[in-house]
């Protein structure tokens, strides 16, 4: 006995014990001569920008029930999603590289032409961070760095957080994310601050807290009196004196800051707007890749009821400060890179399908309204 599928226009699926996440098609051809509701849209364009995305969804199961979060990517949103999901598997593959080629450096002592080019590619991690390239010395210029300050930063650089906004950052990284800038380096002096607090009250109940309080303290040990760094807080250690990375932002044992491949914009819907509260139902998506993680992408979908503006021009702007957030419900699904890269793989094959479906039409209606346009402009002119 044959069954149907339940959800035929579902493009990729990935199952956890109690989470499914779901990724669902849904293409409309640009019309170039348009309805009453909907303007005409060129059919070279192929897609209708107005129904044309696919929905991604997060189910999850808590305290004996479920929760369903839902939101779309539009199909144009789609190309820069490909390339950014490309860009950070590049860097998640360079940074396993640069790993691999300081090991065995430290182990042979001199460096090939491959490891000089992955110093290359650490110049262009940073530019494109930083927004400029690292300072490096002259040959043989390189300062020393003092006993005192090594064994600090060693120590500061030695355990991360396991918990909250800091997870996977040493406090060594926490304080030099400031930069050379008093004003930042007191905010993040702040931040280790209040870890510290926090720590120091739970330490009666973890005693192992006092490793990472320690850790807070050797990284408040490299400001000076003035807030600033010390000298040679930000100078490359002799064993690592080849990397151009001359500012060790970012230590060997912390995982690198996560790469954004779609922001959470949100986006609300007008037309199902709830006629006694006058809000409509939002979404937002984000998904991002962590480097160094076995399941280093993570989308999150967020739902809601918020207001939302239309200004002269026809947007929209959705307030997120006003939302109800009695309706907020947030879920998050993480997937491996090859489950992320075939999700992207078979969006982008049902794209093409469907190009290909609705090319001939699209073409010979283009051609059609251009002998169109040109006699109706003939008749025009005869008449005046």
């Amino acid at each position: 006995m044959y069954m149907n599928t339940k959800y035929p226009k579902e493009c990729f699926t990935a199952l956890k014990t109690n989470q499914t996440f779901s990724v669902t098609g849904a293409f409309s051809p640009a019309n170039g001569k348009g309805t009453d509701n909907n303007a005409p849209v060129s059919p070279y364009k192929i897609y209708h920008p107005s129904f044309s995305f696919f929905k991604l969804s997060i189910l999850s199961k808590r305290n004996g029930g479920y929760t369903t979060t839902a939101g779309n990517i539009r199909v144009e949103e789609f190309p820069i999603l490909l390339e950014n999901s490309r860009a950070a598997l590049q860097m998640e593959q360079m940074t396993k590289l640069r790993i691999l080629s300081d090991t065995k450096l430290a182990a042979r002592g001199s460096e090939t032409a491959a490891e000089k080019l992955l110093k290359k590619m650490d110049s262009l991690i940073y530019f494109f961070k930083h927004r400029s390239f690292p300072q490096s010395n002259p040959e043989g210029a390189q300062k020393a760095v003092s006993a005192d300050i090594s064994e600090l930063k060693t120590k500061a650089t030695g355990t991360m957080f396991g918990f909250g906004n800091l997870r996977g950052k040493t406090p060594f990284l926490v304080l030099v994310e400031g930069g050379t800038d008093s004003g930042a380096l007191k905010k993040q002096r702040s931040i280790l601050q209040g870890q510290r607090d926090f720590l120091q009250e739970q330490l009666p109940r973890f005693k192992n807290n006092q490793v990472i309080i320690d850790a807070i303290d050797a990284a408040f040990d490299l400001l000076d009196n003035a807030g600033n760094l010390k000298p040679g807080v930000l100078d490359s250690d002799p064993a690592r004196q080849g990397n151009l990375l001359a500012q060790p932002v970012q230590p060997e044992n912390t995982i690198p800051e996560e790469i954004i491949l779609h922001a959470a914009a949100p986006k609300g819907n007008r037309r199902k707007m709830d006629p006694n509260t006058g809000l409509c139902p939002t979404y937002e998506i984000q998904a991002k890749w962590t480097i160094g993680n076995l399941y280093p992408v993570e989308v999150m979908i967020r739902n809601y009821m918020a207001p939302v503006k239309t200004s002269p021009t026809g947007g929209q702007q959705t307030e997120v400060s006003r939302m109800d957030r009695s309706t907020l419900i947030v879920n998050t699904f993480k997937l491996s890179s090859q489950q992320w890269f075939n999700c992207l793989y078979m969006m982008e094959a049902n794209m093409r399908r469907f190009e290909l479906l609705s090319a001939k039409t699209q073409f010979s209606q283009a051609d059609q309204i251009v002998r169109e346009n040109m006699e109706n402009a003939e008749h025009g002119m005869v008449r005046a």
